[in-house]
């Protein structure tokens, strides 16, 4: 059974949220969050207006997503800069031996391409499942920034057309170098 810690009524008591006329929260920044059997740390850099914020054992729920970010050893501090369902950026230290971060986000559009950014250069591109929630594992760490973002419908065709033009040309190349070593043997035992 998951031990869920509402920590909305603590906040409220230290004037760290503020109820606005349609029941949201908004948590102002420097508030630090942190399930018990986990090895992150989340901090709030900005202004975060949502509805609910449960923190369990593992992860922090941030409305209808899921925010969970778990290193292989030592621990990590993120900052979490931007939460929206079409961006979301957050800062990430780590202390200890890090070598893998296991990424699990939710609260994204489901059954989308988000491309991820780790210090402002696209790294890679995740697809979100029908729940949406995205995971990922990023290796190599010290301290970075990572920006999960929405591709749009017109970068995503680009996408996929450059990535079928990209299959197709290596086949055509397949193709070619194995017509070329067909003939080479073909002339080396005698064939025209």
């Amino acid at each position: 059974m998951r031990k869920l810690i509402w920590i909305v009524g603590l906040m409220m008591a230290m004037s760290v949220i503020s109820m606005s006329s349609v029941n949201a929260l908004t948590i102002e920044p420097g508030v630090h969050i942190h399930g018990s059997e986990s090895n992150t740390e989340y901090i709030v850099n900005t202004d975060l207006d949502i509805e609910t914020l449960v923190v369990d054992e593992e992860a922090v729920y941030i409305d209808d997503g899921i925010l969970m970010i778990e290193p292989d050893a030592g621990c990590l501090t993120v900052r979490i800069n931007e939460w929206a369902q079409e961006k979301i950026e957050f800062g990430v230290v780590t202390s200890g031996s890090v070598e893998t971060v296991t990424f699990t986000i939710g609260g994204l559009a489901s059954r989308n391409i988000y491309w991820v950014y780790v210090d402002g250069v696209r790294w890679d591109h995740v697809t979100v499942n029908s729940s949406g929630i995205a995971e990922f594992d990023y290796s190599g760490w010290s301290e970075h920034t990572i920006v999960i973002d929405l591709v749009d419908e017109t970068t995503e065709r680009v996408w996929l057309l450059t990535s079928i033009i990209t299959v197709v040309l290596s086949l055509i190349l397949v193709v070619l170098v194995l017509k070329g070593i067909f003939v080479s043997l073909n002339k080396s035992f005698g064939g025209k």
